[in-house]
């Protein structure tokens, strides 16, 4: 049996909207924003958003080393992790994994936009060969 080509178009489509809806959510719409380190000036380009508990982080010392970690306390001087504390003090750079509201708006459009398309492609295939202009 021979497979035309707006049947193997239409076989595919459903599993490259799977595919891109996955890449999509597993970056789970987030980018790490800088925020201003507690007791420091904040620098231009630096959120004045705080670090809540629950929220990933990224800490740059002065002693050049950096820090990822889930903070599961908030002190008044320092970010407590797992199995880490850092004093603010000791901080140079901050940064917290934060909703990106244009990164879930992009999303979201992408997706709606995959959606039509697969939408357009199955329906085309669907339609018998005098129909399609060909």
């Amino acid at each position: 049996m021979k497979t035309s080509v707006p049947q193997l178009r239409a076989g595919l489509a459903p599993l490259v909207c799977l595919l891109v809806s996955v890449c999509l959510f597993t970056s789970g719409c987030t980018t790490m924003q800088n925020v201003a380190v507690p007791g420091a000036h904040p620098a231009a380009g630096v959120s004045s958003a705080t670090v809540h508990v629950g929220e990933e982080v990224e800490v740059h010392t002065r002693d050049a080393q950096m820090y990822t970690f889930k903070v599961t306390a908030i002190e008044d001087d320092a970010l407590v992790g797992a199995k880490i504390r850092v004093k603010y003090a000791d901080m140079i750079d901050l940064r917290a994994r934060k909703i990106s509201k244009g990164y879930t708006a992009l999303s979201v459009g992408v997706i709606a936009y995959t959606i039509l398309v697969v939408g357009i492609l199955v329906a085309l295939s669907h339609l018998g060969p005098g129909m399609t202009g060909g």
